[in-house]
């Protein structure tokens, strides 16, 4: 680790998750404009749900990677309960 702490080191990491999931969520959005895969007129409305609904799906995953890192939670039994979300 580069960093000072490791608290920065897990920060930097889910900023860098983030953009990452930013990216392809405005790549998945965008190719299906661009390729004209859609059987009728494009609003702006039904972008910007397809681009949330991706941001949003990697944000959650994100998320919940970060549920089962040793690091971040320390207690056995909180990150053994995060399997149970499923």
């Amino acid at each position: 680790m580069h960093k000072k702490s490791r608290w920065s080191y897990y920060i930097s990491l889910f900023l860098i998750c983030l953009l990452i999931g930013f990216c392809l969520s405005i790549g998945s959005t965008a190719y299906l404009i661009v390729f004209d895969t859609f059987g009728g007129p494009v609003h702006s409305v039904h972008v910007l749900l397809g681009f949330l609904a991706h941001f949003g799906l990697s944000t959650l995953s994100i998320v919940l990677w970060a549920l089962f890192i040793r690091g971040i939670i320390k207690k056995g039994k909180i990150r053994g309960g995060a399997f149970f979300l499923f």
